[in-house]
């Protein structure tokens, strides 16, 4: 339950800065429709438990993975600029790539040695 009401929070906050300015309202409206008929429809998938115990559990697991490796698609929008127009929304987050949003080691700098090299110079 916790977990499902952060996700609600976060979809609000979250679709907020993918949209462009000028279609951000219709963008948030669509969200909260779906998420709204969702809500709908969820009493009614879990009635199909009484045909199958699995299906209410396979089908609630599917979407929740897929939409979790979905949302993995999504660009970063920590320190960007949000996007003003359409066109600024479609190039929004072109050229990051998955990889690029992983933690990355630092490089190594071969030109400073460690201390014990530095004692040993010495």
């Amino acid at each position: 339950m916790f977990a499902s009401s952060g996700t609600y929070g976060i979809c609000y906050l979250y679709s907020g800065e993918l949209y462009p300015t000028v279609v951000r309202n219709i963008g948030l409206g669509s969200n909260s429709t779906w998420a709204r008929v969702s809500a709908i429809l969820a009493p009614y998938v879990a009635l199909l438990g009484m045909y199958r115990r699995e299906y209410p559990l396979l089908i609630f697991g599917v979407l929740a993975i897929s939409a979790g490796i979905a949302a993995l698609f999504l660009p970063e929008t920590k320190d960007q600029e949000l996007p003003e127009t359409l066109e600024d929304g479609e190039n929004f987050g072109k050229k990051q790539r998955f990889w690029t949003l992983l933690p990355q080691k630092p490089p190594i700098d071969n030109n400073k040695c460690s201390r014990a090299e530095h004692i040993n110079q010495q």
